[in-house]
């Protein structure tokens, strides 16, 4: 689980420090609105494989990327192993598990606690 918050932390540092050399850059009356290829190929290279993978097979294939939809699903990646880590220590915490025994018998069916034949 340490991993977990390691990677999303990450990925929260990744995508405020993108965002804020884009607002730079924008200050700095830079326009930026077309760079979206040269920021991707270079963006695409800092993720780890696996996201990487998962953001192609999520995005519309049809359509060009943008930095902004990047970073929105990055932001949502993000939130989502923070939402599954901290479900999944809740119910760690909160529902703890029960073992339930059964058995059958052979012959005469009787309560052992109250003496009392089944029926």
């Amino acid at each position: 689980m340490e991993d977990l918050k390691k990677l999303r932390a990450a990925r929260g540092y990744f995508v405020s420090h993108i965002k804020q050399c884009l607002g730079a850059l924008k200050n700095l009356n830079i326009r930026t609105d077309t760079w979206n290829p040269i920021l991707l190929a270079v963006l695409y290279r800092k993720l780890d494989s696996y996201s990487l993978m998962a953001y192609q097979l999520d995005r519309n294939a049809t359509v060009d990327s943008t930095v902004a939809e990047f970073l929105s699903y990055l932001d949502k990646r993000a939130l989502a192993l923070e939402y599954v880590q901290s479900s999944s220590s809740s119910d760690r915490i909160h529902n703890p598990k029960v073992a339930i025994n059964m058995t059958t018998t052979f012959g005469s069916r009787s309560c052992l606690y109250c003496n009392v034949a089944a029926v």
